[in-house]
């Protein structure tokens, strides 16, 4: 197992391994040259290979080559070189902030009353606000430390006279809260409408009475208050077209964080209107993700999730868009990652034939797969059951029978819930298949029990089934 330095710098790609060297070597940082060294040992070895590390017994020669290990002083060397570390990514995120930057001069050169920066350091600060073109909310609370700051350097409080930026900070400061207020709202909303969690929930319900009863000029805050709208009236259609629509107009002013969080509300919207069959928003998640995609607010690490790909190929079959499908695997394949892109190229493509009730093409794609992600190895199973299913073929579908619960019995990250989906998706479809057409006693008495049943895994599938048993003659 790596220690947490070595862990870490695996996280780093050469230009900022090359930029913490220099933080490393800088003496106002740190006077130990050692540490240096330890670095440049470390470094090598994670060139040769992220996977593998030097024994410390090894390291340790390369850094004291006649003195005899000491485990309490090589732990000492590995902390402080993690601390280092740790200072180095903050610093960083200091360094790309140039308003916390600013905010911290006012705040340094108030407290030493070094009057002849005032004025340059101020004129400063607000030419750097003006200069943001992404925000999030925290841009609000940046602009009220900055006029804050403001207001203590030019001694406003001694003359009070003046009428001073002080409405201009507490707006600021409203904006900042009501955002962040609404955004964490948000958030909570779906917790609160799907489980029986209960949250205490200070000044929410006047803040929201506050901005419905007037008019409010903050992007951030009429859009998250459009969300809130959303969750509360889910059948109210207009408040979904309202918040589509303010979002695409405004989402170039928001950082891709802000994006992506907007967009994600009603992705998942679109998601539980899915669920119950809803049309009209299979095609407004399918639009919404490839907006995302096109934009590039939808990646992690510059790649695309297995996972969402898979839901969105799943979603655009179920309104049968087959060349729309095929062009999107085609597409955006190369924005899967290396180590996932086959395996789900495979199975999306495996899926796009079942819905075109190729099963042939089906089988030739998953027979020889094997997922490691249990997502993706529960749909590859179930499909294939299905499949087997469809075209009478009795033999490989008991085969799969066992070999399917023998997976889920050795599996042990699923949970029991899931488990016991498929485990009576199995049992069903065994069920199913025994029965001759024109029993109707036992279609009758089968569908009886699957209905009464609510965990089953393709149950859908296993509903319609039974309706071709019962239309059968």
């Amino acid at each position: 197992m790596k220690n947490k330095v070595s862990f870490l710098l695996t996280y780093f790609d050469v230009y900022e391994l090359n930029k913490l060297r220099k933080f490393i070597q800088s003496p106002y940082f740190n006077s130990n040259e050692i540490l240096v060294q330890l670095f440049d040992i470390l470094r090598k070895e994670l060139e040769k290979d992220k996977r593998k590390e030097l024994p410390k017994e090894s390291i340790w020669k390369l850094l004291y080559k006649n003195k005899p290990y000491d485990d309490v002083r090589y732990r000492k060397l590995n902390s402080e070189l993690l601390k280092l570390t740790e200072e180095f990514l903050a610093q960083e995120e200091y360094n790309n902030n140039p308003m916390r930057q600013s905010n911290y001069l006012m705040d340094s050169i108030g407290k030493k009353k070094i009057t002849s920066l005032y004025s340059s350091t101020i004129k400063n600060a607000r030419n750097i606000s003006t200069k943001i073109e992404k925000i999030e909310p925290s841009h609000y609370f940046y602009l009220y430390e900055m006029e804050q700051n403001f207001f203590e350097l030019e001694d406003y409080e001694t003359n009070r006279s003046e009428k001073a930026n002080l409405e201009v900070i507490l707006n600021n400061l409203d904006n900042f809260y009501f955002s962040e207020k609404l955004k964490w709202y948000c958030t909570i909303l779906p917790r609160l409408l799907n489980t029986s969690n209960i949250y205490d929930l200070k000044f929410i319900n006047e803040i929201l009475e506050y901005i419905n009863s007037n008019k409010i000029e903050n992007d951030f805050i009429n859009i998250y208050n459009l969300i809130v709208k959303l969750y509360k009236f889910p059948y109210e259609k207009s408040n979904f077209n309202e918040l589509l629509k303010t979002i695409e107009i405004n989402s170039s002013k928001f950082t891709q964080n802000e994006q992506f969080r907007m967009f994600n509300h009603l992705l998942n919207f679109c998601v539980s209107h899915v669920n119950k069959g809803d049309l009209e928003y299979h095609e407004h998640y399918i639009d919404i993700n490839e907006n995302l995609i096109s934009n590039g607010l939808i990646f992690t690490d510059g790649y695309l999730s297995p996972w969402r790909f898979k839901n969105i190929v799943q979603i655009a079959l179920r309104i049968n868009k087959f060349e729309w499908t095929e062009n999107f695997i085609e597409k955006y394949k190369k924005n899967l990652h290396p180590d996932f892109r086959e395996n789900a190229v495979t199975f999306n493509l495996a899926l796009l034939y079942f819905y075109q009730r190729s099963y042939d093409k089906v089988i030739y794609q998953l027979q020889n797969v094997e997922y490691e992600d249990d997502a993706y190895n529960l749909s590859s199973k179930s499909m294939l059951l299905a499949v087997y299913y469809e075209m009478d073929y009795i033999e490989p579908l008991y085969s799969l029978f066992d070999s399917f619960r023998a997976y889920l019995n050795r599996n042990k990250t699923l949970s029991d819930t899931r488990k016991l989906s498929y485990v009576n998706l199995i049992k069903f479809t065994k069920q199913l298949s025994r029965i001759i057409d024109g029993d109707f006693k036992s279609i009758e008495k089968l569908k009886s029990e699957i209905l009464q049943e609510k965990n089953i895994a393709s149950d859908k599938w296993l509903m319609e089934k039974i309706k071709e048993k019962e239309n059968s003659k």
